[in-house]
C-alpha cells in the first residue's frame, strides 16, 4: 500500500505543468515519486491527447490522457478512445461568425474535430488555413470538440467571451485559455466534467487538480482539492482551494510535496 493510493492528480499542461512545452526535472522527479507511492497522475489540457503523449517526457502518465478541454479521454498505452464528447453540429463555430465578419480583432479561428487535424480560418492566405468560414465548415468531421479563436487585444477577448456566453447559453462553456485566446466547449465535456469522469473511471477517492487560467476553473471547482499555480489569473486563484508556487518554481513538485506532508 502506498501513501498516495486512491489519489488522482490532474494537471493542466501549459502554464501549470510545463513552461514552453518543457517539464522541469523537479516536476518529473516529484511525479515519479507520487506514482511510485500509489498515486495516479495525468494531464488534462486543451491540447490533444496525442500531443500530451508526445510531450510528457521524463515520466509516463499512469492515468488516461485528457485533451480538447475534456472532450477526449484516451488510454496512455494503446491510445484507445475511452470517452468522446463534443457536439454533432456547428453551433459553437456559428456563434463566432458575426464577430469574424465585423471585427478585425479576430485573427484566426480553430476548430478541433474528429479528423485529429486542427482546421482554422485566417485573415491572410496561409497553407494551413482557410479564408472563409464556409470552407472551414465544409471540412468539419463531427463531433466538433471545441472552437478556439485568437485575437489581438485582451480587452476585446473579454468582450468576446462574455458576448459568446450570452449568445450560446448554458449548454456551452466559454472561457479564455490565455489573455488573447477564447474557447468554446460543451459544458458536459469541459475540464471539470472530464476530471470527475476520470475519477469515476479509476475509482479514485481523492481528486486533486491544478491549473492557471479560466478554462481550468471548472476542474478546480470539481476537485476535492483544487490548486491554482502562483502565476494563475485572479479568477482562477479565487476559484481554487489552495494557491501554490509559480509554474517556473516547479508547481507540481510543490503540490506533491504538500500532499506528501499531509498523508
Amino acid at each position: 500500500m502506498g501513501k498516495f493510493d486512491g489519489i488522482l492528480l490532474c494537471s493542466d499542461f501549459d502554464g501549470t505543468l510545463a513552461v514552453k512545452k518543457r517539464i522541469s526535472p523537479e516536476n518529473c522527479d516529484a511525479i515519479r515519486y507520487f506514482q511510485a507511492n500509489g498515486g495516479r497522475f495525468t494531464a488534462l489540457s486543451g491540447r490533444t491527447p496525442d500531443f500530451l503523449k508526445e510531450h510528457l517526457q521524463g515520466f509516463e502518465a499512469n492515468a488516461p490522457l485528457v485533451g480538447c478541454n475534456g472532450a477526449l479521454i484516451k488510454d496512455v498505452q494503446s491510445g484507445a478512445l475511452l470517452y468522446e464528447g463534443g457536439r454533432n453540429d456547428s453551433k459553437a463555430l456559428d456563434a463566432f461568425e458575426p464577430f469574424w465578419r465585423e471585427s478585425e480583432h479576430i485573427k484566426r479561428i480553430f476548430a478541433f474535430d474528429r479528423h485529429a487535424v486542427t482546421y482554422s480560418c485566417a485573415r491572410k492566405v496561409s497553407e494551413d488555413a482557410f479564408l472563409t468560414m464556409e470552407e472551414l465548415r465544409d471540412h468539419l468531421c463531427f463531433p466538433l470538440y471545441k472552437v478556439v479563436c485568437s485575437v489581438d487585444d485582451g480587452d476585446y477577448a473579454v468582450m468576446l467571451r462574455d458576448a459568446l456566453a450570452e449568445r450560446l447559453g448554458a449548454c456551452f462553456e466559454v472561457s479564455r485559455s490565455c489573455p488573447t485566446y477564447v474557447e468554446v466547449s460543451c459544458i458536459d465535456a469541459n475540464k471539470g466534467a472530464a476530471a470527475l469522469r476520470l475519477k469515476q473511471m479509476l475509482g479514485a477517492k481523492l481528486l486533486v487538480t491544478a491549473g492557471d487560467y479560466e478554462n481550468d476553473i471548472s476542474m478546480l471547482r470539481a476537485a476535492d482539492i483544487g490548486y491554482a499555480v502562483g502565476n494563475a489569473s485572479p479568477e482562477v486563484k479565487a476559484a481554487a482551494d489552495r494557491v501554490t508556487v509559480d509554474v517556473g518554481e516547479h508547481a507540481i513538485a510543490a503540490i506533491v510535496n504538500e500532499l506528501d506532508k499531509a498523508f
